[in-house]
């Protein structure tokens, strides 16, 4: 949400469901039929796909892109009017601000010989990855690193419970219709 509201909690990440990724074409496709027309139902998560490619392969989801959720059940996978009262299927997803936050000190001293160890950290805190760090290939494979587990653990035909989306559909991305 782009403003701040009475009862918000503070550092509320919003964000789309996923229900993983899609293991066959087959189930890609069931999906994508569930909905009366795609390219506008779909066409907010997956506007690259509907409305911008022209290779009619590429032009319906497939094995590997990632499942969006429904959560309002409206028939589209949308923000709504962007409000707190209509969000669509956005849903708070993590919160930003540290949990449980902690520090230390350690001190010990021996014949004029003195030592401290302090310390701090914080026990738990959500992270929404963006920039070039996280989505490497999927945003600028030529400025930023590849992730050593990146091509290990996207999906493929091969590795069907990848964590990170297919590579060969995943560098759109970089465009200003991207769905990620």
């Amino acid at each position: 949400m782009s403003t701040y509201w009475e009862g918000q909690e503070l550092g509320s990440i919003w964000g789309y469901h996923i229900d993983g990724q899609f293991k066959t074409d087959e189930e890609a496709a069931t999906y994508q039929s569930s909905f009366n027309n795609p390219s506008t139902s779909l066409g907010r998560v997956y506007n690259y796909i509907f409305n911008v490619v022209t290779n009619t392969n590429w032009k319906k989801l497939r094995a590997g892109d990632i499942k969006y959720v429904d959560l309002n059940k409206d028939g589209a996978i949308n923000n709504g009017n962007y409000t707190l009262e209509n969000h669509g299927d956005l849903t708070q997803i993590g919160n930003a601000m540290p949990q449980f936050p902690f520090g230390f000190t350690l001190g010990a001293d021996w014949k004029n010989f003195d030592i401290i160890v302090a310390g701090a950290g914080v026990l738990h805190q959500d992270w929404y990855p963006t920039g070039f760090i996280y989505w490497g290939t999927y945003v600028r494979p030529y400025s930023s690193f590849i992730r050593k587990d990146l091509v290990a653990d996207a999906w493929s035909p091969e590795n069907p419970n990848g964590y990170y989306p297919q590579i060969y559909r995943g560098y759109d991305a970089l465009t200003a219709n991207r769905s990620l």
